[in-house]
């Protein structure tokens, strides 16, 4: 049964949706759900739904970002809206921080918005060039124009009519047979879930440009593309086309493709095909999911030729262009229409977007792509398909709209989100976007150097073949539950009603906080993730009363510190200090000394979140197979190691370094030649290398005589980096469980264990 919303909320939605269209084809959407503030709803609702002209900005709707929006809702005075735009753009301009200017009219239908594009190139489009010119001491700011079809729903068919019936192909459904009536004794009573039939047809093209107009851009829904640029001259090609040999057009073009929910797709009489019939806030069963620009283009030709005739005064001008638009309308074009059964089921939805990827891969060209080419991403994906064969990894990397839509693949920015989270970055996986995340550039030498050092480590790049599999697990080990934690907070989140509108806020826009926070927490609060096996099934229980206890600790947190943190809301989330405090608080909880904090009642909320997830009484994580076997001492008074049973004073974790290395390469003399086929680029054999002063020998090399070899350990690297290259070598001699551990003075439990 189809639920209808409420006319409001149908509307604000559609503009919701439309808005975030743009973003992503211009590549500056984030994962900030800026529509759940108040204000930026309001915003949405004098959009959508007001009888006024309106002119809203996204500094109003809580859009972050360089770019920034002008958002102008057309009703009926175009001096009105053009003098809220050019108000706008003086606003805009004058920003320091704004990068580009965007412009979206939302307009009716395509007469209106030729009408609008017409009068705004005429008579206001000058005053908003000079707006840009004079703001900013002069500097030259792109400004680009959008215009968005937005119609109200009617309550009425669409339709095709003119079909001609013998002319129709009918494909049989995929796990059935073709004419066989329902009911009948050879039809099973059900169809199965992968029950895929279609129709074949041709159609005149005007009648498709009919339905752009009637239904607006949501015909596209998720194949939609505002704001991107023609490519290759293709609308120019269908617009010539059109106007001088429109008998060619089918011929010319791919056709058009239309993917249907509705099963009925029996004609209704020998020439109509109901596609759907239309409501208030019911959505179409059915959409363009290839020939967009196809129709598009030809919209507007049909509807700039129609203004032309309205406004041409000379006859014979006038004359021409009405035998041209009346030629056009003939033009035919091929259409197909595909049923798939239970689209709303992951089968089914798996097999619809899968048709949808396949018909649509000339897609314009974004940094997405531009990054899978690189050497570290070709590398990284070389990796993940292997191991994901091997069980070595939990998923492999798929490019932008190639992914079979099965479980364990996932996109780069996704990919980019989540390893941020792992970072200890929340307010960077939720704010930024894709040209952010994705940014490189290229060095002098011609080597590509990405911006976000923490998403592509420069540890991977100089990962041999032998250490690819560590140095992943290293600092990636926790994407893949950090990304399916992020899906099942989306899932879960609205369930928490009836807590205060703080905690509710958090509970909206905190979404990464909470993932980061827990992956933190089952890792221990290192940055290694070397030995983290946690998966989102382990938390499943424990997940929505995570999320309460979490949002209630972050809202208590900026109450108790509103001076320096200011209100809760949706800006507040789009910076990570605040919550690098409150985690080395619950750190401190972790390790048993809350009490300090001089916030028992939050030490108190803390300790709660932490035994959640954390259930034994010791505060340590829950015990798994490689769990650590030594003593989590209350607090060390020395620095020591323990070494094959063993315990020995050291001075610094150098120095715990050093003599690990040495009982290593002491007792596992049998793996020296994987060592040097390794290529570790901090413990060698090679004197030269170790004076070169470079890379993690850049200070004073040490030095170590084993079984009369002499080997040099770089040790100019951090306490992380130093217990990541120790434990690569635990696993590349394949040193016994057990053997090792360093505990540091004044941290309960060892800093390092194998």
């Amino acid at each position: 049964m189809v639920q209808l919303k409420s006319e409001r909320t149908s509307r604000c939605e559609a503009f919701r949706d439309h808005i975030n269209q743009v973003l992503r084809n211009q590549e500056a959407d984030t994962d900030d759900e800026w529509w759940e503030d108040e204000e930026a709803w309001e915003q949405l609702g004098k959009l959508a739904c007001g009888d006024r002209d309106y002119v809203a900005n996204s500094k109003a709707l809580k859009i972050e970002g360089g770019e920034k929006l002008i958002l102008a809702a057309y009703k009926k005075d175009r001096k009105k809206l053009f003098d809220g735009i050019v108000e706008q753009t003086e606003l805009m301009a004058n920003d320091p921080e704004t990068e580009k200017i965007h412009v979206i009219f939302f307009a009716q239908d395509m007469r209106e918005r030729i009408q609008l594009e017409k009068s705004f190139s005429k008579t206001a489009k000058a005053r908003v060039n000079a707006a840009v010119k004079a703001g900013k001491a002069g500097k030259n700011l792109p400004l680009q124009y959008t215009y968005v079809l937005d119609q109200k729903d009617r309550d009425e068919d669409v339709r095709l009519t003119g079909l001609k019936r013998y002319e129709i192909m009918q494909m049989p459904p995929v796990s059935g047979r073709m004419n066989i009536e329902p009911g009948g004794k050879e039809r099973e009573a059900e169809p199965k879930e992968e029950d895929l039939h279609g129709l074949v047809f041709s159609v005149e093209l005007i009648q498709l440009v009919d339905i752009y107009n009637l239904i607006g851009d949501q015909l596209f829904r998720d194949n939609v593309r505002f704001g991107i640029n023609e490519m290759m001259g293709v609308d120019q090609a269908i617009c010539k086309t059109l106007e001088e040999e429109p008998e060619h057009f089918w011929y010319k073009n791919n056709g058009i493709t239309i993917l249907s929910k509705n099963r009925g797709l029996n004609l209704k009489s020998l020439e109509t095909l109901v596609l759907d019939r239309r409501k208030p806030g019911k959505e179409l069963l059915f959409s363009v999911i290839n020939g967009a620009q196809t129709i598009t283009a030809s919209a507007k030709y049909f509807f700039d030729t129609e203004y032309r005739l309205e406004e041409c005064t000379n006859a014979d001008d006038k004359a021409y262009l009405e035998r041209t638009l009346n030629n056009s309308k003939k033009a035919q074009v091929l259409v197909r229409v595909i049923y798939v059964h239970g689209e709303e089921t992951e089968t089914g939805g798996s097999l619809a977007k899968e048709i949808s990827v396949a018909l649509n891969r000339q897609k314009p060209v974004k940094i997405e792509d531009i990054v899978f080419t690189t050497p570290f991403m070709i590398k990284l994906a070389s990796y993940l398909e292997r191991a994901v064969k091997t069980g070595e990894a939990d998923f492999c990397l798929v490019r932008r709209g190639e992914g079979t839509f099965k479980k364990h693949q996932m996109e780069l920015i996704s990919f980019a989100r989540a390893r941020k989270a792992c970072a200890g970055e929340p307010g960077e996986a939720r704010s930024k976007g894709a040209n952010e995340l994705l940014k490189f550039q290229i060095d002098d030498s011609g080597a590509c150097r990405f911006v976000q050092r923490d998403v592509f480590v420069d540890a991977w790049t100089d990962a041999g073949e032998a250490r690819e599999g560590q140095v992943f697990q290293s600092f990636y080990g926790g994407v893949w539950f950090a990304d399916q934690l992020a899906r099942r907070y989306e899932k879960v989140r609205k369930q928490l009603k009836g807590e205060g509108p703080e905690v509710l806020t958090v509970v909206r826009n905190g979404k990464w906080y909470f993932t980061a926070a827990l992956v933190s927490l089952l890792n221990g609060f290192s940055s290694d993730f070397s030995g983290f096996h946690s998966t989102p099934e382990d938390v499943e229980e424990q997940l929505l009363k995570g999320i309460l206890y979490f949002s209630r600790i972050m809202a208590r947190y900026v109450e108790l510190h509103r001076e320096k943190y200011g209100e809760i809301n949706s800006n507040l989330f789009k910076r990570s200090d605040w919550y690098h405090a409150l985690m080395k608080q619950m750190e401190e909880v972790y390790g048993g000394k809350g009490e300090e904090s001089g916030e028992p009642s939050l030490d108190g909320m803390l300790r709660e979140f932490v035994s959640l997830f954390t259930p034994d009484a010791s505060g340590e994580p829950a015990p798994k197979a490689d769990a650590c076997p030594f003593k989590a001492e209350e607090c060390s008074e020395k620095n020591y190691v323990i070494l094959g049973g063993r315990q020995a004073e050291v001075r610094n974790i150098t120095d715990a370094m050093e003599r690990t290395v040495r009982y290593i390469l002491t007792y596992y003399e049998k793996g020296w030649g994987r060592l040097e086929e390794s290529g570790m680029k901090w413990l060698t054999k090679d004197e030269r290398l170790a004076y070169a002063k470079d890379g993690y020998f850049r200070g004073s090399p040490k030095a170590l005589v084993i079984n009369g070899n002499l080997f040099w350990i770089g040790t100019s690297s951090n306490t992380d980096r130093k217990i990541i290259q120790v434990r690569e070598l635990c696993q590349l001699l394949d040193v016994g469980k057990g053997e090792i551990a360093w505990y540091q003075k004044g941290v309960g439990g060892p800093v390092f264990w194998w």
